[in-house]
């Protein structure tokens, strides 16, 4: 049995209400959202005042309202079979920032929050999961999230707040209570400012911090932060890289065949019933790009990727399914290595600005599905933003900033030449810089990239390397420049910023430091009023594109397409950490299957 007590379960929209909290400090005793929220108990009326325990001032800076209904056309069994072109190179998802770990474990895996991928066009929206409710104290400093009880790994051992309290202190400290580390922690920044957690009891996690820190629930919401028990990994941290799980996911691992297939079958004992409603999940190493979307053209998965080419004739017949394009929580960026000389001087990441047509390469590459933007997709996009710069703003920075398609490409790589020229390269006499190709991202890109690239001067020394090692050149910067693809939620700055731009982050591969920078990020954070800080957030945008810190050649366009018998599937941003991938309300219309898919043996 799942105790909530009297608590119904919670929505919470995702764009944290900040100016709510600007007024915390004068916040009144009662709950500012006393309508959606548990009502306070009566007041005992024989015990003496001046015994009477305090009461927990409960604020709650968001909306508080009810979560989706079960769909009630819901139909239970069938197999979700998810094409990928490659296969995990490890397990470990709280160190991973590759899509196949974190996605494609996902059915196994549970979060304290999770986004809603159960309504069309609700994507942002947060909700509750296995925490059920929380909320700050006066100030904003303590959050507390309440945890369901009951809720079991798959293990058969009881998940509690020891275990919540234990994922959180490992991702944002790299290492557990013995010391023993992590490789590394992607989203260790994300809960850079939180200095302590606790547990009131067995389900009640509070976490405290610095200043109010409204992104947290939303950081909790997001695919990296499983739950995972601390019994089986406390001082055994990386028996992570080969083991999935023991999770608490609607899907429990049955088989794993190295480089090929992970199988997991349904949950019996989810906490969260009646899901999930499918029987099985395989996720399935095609082996290519090609090899995934042939199987998957022909109904033999049911997610995966297809050419622009076929997608209007699959939709057209009703074979396939497409939401509207919106503009991804990522794409593809370049950056110089910022600690080996000559490449770490402006004028080479300049250059590299100037030199890349993205339009060509969107064109080309990504057939004509990508948006050109800044750091801060532009608000008139789909499923942009209005936390960065216009389009006038970003123009204004230098001429090889803006949109390619509103400049002369020829103009442009003329002032590349004359940076490269500056730093003593020529045609007879052009630069050397290595770096190593992705194969399964990289490679198929790289020919507009290279082309434009020798048009300036650069002949780049290059290698292809496979996802494992791809991503160990980059953690240990075995690069002069590279070329990466790049997802990180975007779903508060915080996010955006510490990952990608920190210079302590992981994930600022080329290790750009700028303590101005630094000191920026942590400003927007704790800066309570939205206008305040979207105007720090535009000033940390201008110096980020002045620097060409991090190049963005393009920006992914999301185009999913769903067979139509794949039923209450909504993909939502960033893709690889998202409650999507956990299925845990998709469903299989056999009917349609039967008339339009090969079904699974």
């Amino acid at each position: 049995m799942f105790m909530r007590g009297n608590m119904t379960r919670f929505l919470v929209a995702p764009a944290i209400a900040l100016a709510m909290l600007i007024g915390i400090a004068c916040a009144p005793a009662a709950d500012p959202t006393a309508t959606t929220a548990p009502a306070a108990a009566p007041a005992a009326t024989q015990a003496p005042a001046a015994t009477a325990a305090p009461v927990e001032t409960k604020v709650r800076p968001v909306a508080v309202v009810a979560t989706p209904a079960k769909n009630p056309n819901a139909q239970t069994g069938g197999i979700f079979r998810y094409l990928n072109n490659s296969y995990p190179a490890d397990f470990a998802v709280w160190e991973g920032a590759v899509g196949s770990i974190i996605n494609g474990l996902a059915p196994s895996n549970d979060t304290l929050l999770e986004f809603n991928a159960w309504e069309e066009g609700k994507g942002g929206e947060l909700l509750p999961n296995i925490a059920y409710d929380w909320w700050t104290n006066e100030d904003g400093t303590e959050w507390t999230f309440a945890i369901t009880e009951g809720v079991k790994f798959h293990d058969g051992t009881d998940l509690t707040c020891a275990d919540a309290q234990f994922m959180l202190d490992v991702i944002r400290n790299e290492q557990d209570a013995t010391g023993d580390e992590l490789r590394k922690s992607p989203r260790a920044l994300y809960a850079k400012r939180v200095t302590g957690t606790s547990c009131a009891d067995d389900y009640h996690l509070k976490v405290t911090s610095d200043a109010p820190l409204p992104s947290l629930p939303v950081a909790l919401g997001l695919g990296n932060f499983v739950l995972l028990p601390k019994a089986t990994f406390e001082g055994k941290l990386d028996t992570l890289l080969d083991n999935i799980g023991p999770g608490a996911g609607p899907f429990v691992v049955e088989e794993v065949i190295p480089g090929e297939q992970i199988t997991m079958k349904r949950n019996a004992n989810y906490w969260n019933q009646p899901y999930p409603y499918m029987d099985e999940y395989r996720y399935i190493n095609s082996g290519s790009t090609a090899a995934m979307q042939a199987a998957y053209r022909v109904g033999r998965g049911e997610r995966g990727t297809l050419p622009a080419t076929v997608r209007p004739e699959l939709v057209a017949d009703g074979t396939m399914t497409q939401a509207l394009p919106l503009i991804r929580h990522g794409g593809m960026g370049i950056q110089a290595n910022w600690t080996r000389e000559p490449w770490n001087d402006p004028r080479f990441s300049l250059a590299l600005k100037c030199a890349i047509d993205s339009d060509k390469l969107i064109q080309t590459a990504q057939d004509g599905d990508a948006w050109e933007s800044p750091m801060f997709p532009l608000a008139e996009i789909p499923g942009g933003t209005d936390w960065g710069l216009t389009k006038a703003e970003w123009k204004a920075i230098h001429p090889c900033h803006g949109p390619s398609t509103e400049a002369n490409i020829e103009e442009r790589q003329d002032i590349a030449r004359g940076l490269m020229e500056e730093m003593g390269y020529s045609a007879s006499n052009p630069a050397r810089p290595y770096t190593y190709l992705w194969s399964s991202f990289v490679v198929p890109r790289w020919p507009p990239i290279l082309e434009d690239l020798n048009k300036v001067y650069i002949e780049p020394e290059t290698e292809v390397l496979e996802t494992g090692a791809a991503y160990q050149a980059n953690n240990n910067g075995e690069f002069d420049f590279n070329i990466w693809g790049f997802i990180t939620a975007r779903h508060d700055p915080d996010h955006w910023l510490y990952e990608q731009f920190y210079s302590t982050s992981d994930r600022n591969y080329g290790k750009y430091t700028n303590p101005e920078l630094d000191a920026l990020i942590d400003k927007q954070s704790v800066t309570l009023d939205p206008t305040e800080r979207k105007k720090v957030v535009k000033e940390i945008s201008t110096l980020l594109l002045t620097d060409n810190v991090k190049i963005w050649a393009y920006w992914f366009m999301d185009t999913t397409v769903v067979p139509a018998w794949v039923k209450d599937y909504y993909n939502i941003s960033p893709s690889n950490q998202n409650t999507t991938a956990k299925l845990t309300r998709v469903w299989i219309d056999q009917a349609v299957l039967s008339e339009k898919g090969d079904a699974p043996n």
